[in-house]
């Protein structure tokens, strides 16, 4: 079992940063990508998938914040109509046009990273918190960032305010 565990291509990114996902979310669920941010030395068996940032272009957080945007979640489930979530199909996924050489994309980059690592921060507190009233506090707090990861990745695919009323499902 080792031997065979050890020959595994999962097995040998155990250690690696990782964006890693359910894979079987229901079909119906508002939110069907569910990505969270793996550093620790941990396999991650079949009912996972995960996704490795091998272009070194881009932060693995600001991946992390695209992924779990309400845009690529609203464009997954118009291409998805099975509970598996799919490489092939996350590799279709958009990818919006961000130029790192310019100020606008660099500074776009950068916001959302540190809004990624303000939720990855507030998620921990979230999981250690005793009384309901700082959980309600730390909740709004999150939903705030989650909003502002998406007003920016909106604003890089060039959306208008009738794109994101669809998005949001307001119109």
């Amino acid at each position: 079992m080792v031997n065979a565990l050890s020959s595994s291509p999962k097995f040998q990114d155990v250690g690696k940063q990782r964006l890693v996902y359910q894979q079987v979310v229901n079909a119906q669920k508002k939110r069907r990508l569910n990505f969270q941010l793996l550093t620790e030395k941990i396999y991650v068996a079949n009912t996972c998938g995960y996704v490795l940032n091998t272009s070194n272009i881009y932060d693995i957080k600001f991946i992390l914040g695209l992924l779990n945007s309400a845009i690529l979640n609203w464009r997954y489930k118009l291409t998805s109509s099975n509970n598996h979530i799919l490489t092939n199909e996350l590799y279709r996924l958009p990818f919006p046009p961000i130029d790192l050489s310019q100020k606008e994309g660099m500074q776009a980059h950068s916001k959302i990273v540190q809004y990624v690592e303000q939720l990855l921060r507030l998620n921990v507190q979230k999981e250690t918190i005793n009384l309901s009233v700082n959980l309600y506090t730390i909740e709004d707090k999150i939903a705030h960032f989650e909003k502002q990861i998406d007003e920016l990745v909106y604003h890089l695919y060039g959306l208008t305010n009738e794109d994101i009323a669809v998005i949001e499902g307001t119109s």
